[in-house]
């Protein structure tokens, strides 16, 4: 296995919290959070435990054929705005709005990831090998 696509993925996942961390902070004072309910370390906090969840209940709903993976997906999303508006101690408007404005961003973001390791030349299964 190369080291360099290893090492290209390291970084866009250090460069993925970093940014995600940044417009979910940008999206929490474009929705009103307040300054000081609004930093760093519950950007962090809020971003890690919404990754665990989306992974998790994103794909549990493969067990209903058909709409099961959109249930899930749905019911991940409920339950991480339920989480950002409870640890920035928000409306469930405020942390939608952050939610949303955080979502575009990180899929813009893994587009543009899997876009630089197209460049290189590197597949998904050469990291998985």
């Amino acid at each position: 296995m190369a080291l360099v696509p290893v090492l290209v993925s390291i970084l866009l996942i250090f460069l993925l919290l970093f940014f995600a961390t940044f417009f979910l902070r940008l999206g929490a004072s474009v929705a009103g959070v307040p300054k000081h309910k609004n930093t760093l370390g519950r950007a962090v906090l809020i971003l890690l435990i919404t990754w665990l969840v989306i992974t998790a209940l994103g794909g549990a709903g493969t067990f209903i054929p058909g709409l099961g993976n959109i249930l899930g997906v749905l019911i991940a999303v409920l339950i991480n705005v339920l989480i950002i508006g409870g640890i920035f101690d928000v409306t469930f408007g405020k942390a939608f709005v952050t939610y949303i404005f955080s979502l575009v961003f990180q899929v813009v973001f893994i587009a543009i990831g899997v876009l630089i390791l197209g460049l290189l030349g590197v597949s998904a299964a050469a990291l998985a090998a």
